[in-house]
């Protein structure tokens, strides 16, 4: 696996966070009702790609209901999953209301769906389903989503996510180092995750809608804003 693209938003950095209790600050960039986009050094020359998000919800305490939107994949630098004219491959949530709960101690939101998507235009397609938990802000725990994209047959796209299991005795904070380490390994061993390929049949046809050369990260929601510690890109040989 080549890491490409460790792309530490530190130039859009809104806020430090306190991490706690071992005094951690970290950057954070604030995303509500929006989307970024950053471009990768490969541009769309690439088969098998992963995105990291590091992450946390700012946690109100409640759940989040009206179809909460969260996009992680790849997109056309002039077609991003927040432009009219969109073309976007990659994961959304698709579920009307996120459950907030406890375990362990831990706030997170339980059994998030998950589905492929891609869009063309305004146009959505989506295929395939699985739930993961979502991490919530507690005591400023960092959580962490990977999003595996193969695209090496056009035909027959796979999505997979991998989502950090915090709750687990032990997994107070995905610091940076375990981010990285995840991005590296094939198959993330370093703490405890869940995993599913939730789609192996989208279809992508770059030559027409626009060559997928940019990290897409989209937020539906103002009043439950994410808080992105850091984003990285990998590319991959096989994926396991």
């Amino acid at each position: 696996m080549d890491l490409g693209d460790w792309l530490f938003l530190d130039m859009r950095i809104l806020f430090d966070r306190l991490i706690t209790p071992d005094t951690t600050r970290t950057r954070r960039l604030l995303l509500g009702s929006d989307w970024i986009a950053r471009k990768i050094s490969r541009g769309g020359n690439w088969n098998k790609i992963r995105i990291g998000l590091h992450y946390q919800f700012v946690d109100q305490g409640t759940n989040i209901s009206g179809t909460p939107k969260l996009w992680i994949g790849m997109g056309n630098w002039l077609k991003g999953v927040g432009n009219y004219n969109a073309h976007f491959l990659g994961a959304r949530t698709n579920m009307a209301t996120w459950t907030r709960s406890v375990s362990n101690g831990v706030a997170l939101f339980s059994s998030v769906a998950f589905t492929a998507s891609k869009m063309v235009g305004q146009t959505e397609t989506t295929s395939g389903s699985a739930s993961f938990n979502i991490g919530t802000q507690q005591n400023s725990r960092r959580w962490l989503i990977l999003v595996d994209i193969d695209k090496t047959t056009p035909s027959a796209v796979s999505v997979s996510v991998y989502t950090s299991n915090n709750t687990v005795s032990g997994i107070y904070d995905m610091t940076y180092d375990l981010f990285l380490d995840a991005m590296e390994q094939a198959v993330p061993a370093n703490v405890s995750y869940t995993k599913s390929t939730i789609s192996s049949t989208m279809t992508v046809d770059e030559a027409t809608n626009g060559v997928l050369d940019s990290v897409n990260i989209g937020w539906s929601r103002t009043n439950f804003p994410i808080e992105i510690a850091g984003l990285a890109v990998g590319y991959y040989d096989t994926f396991s």
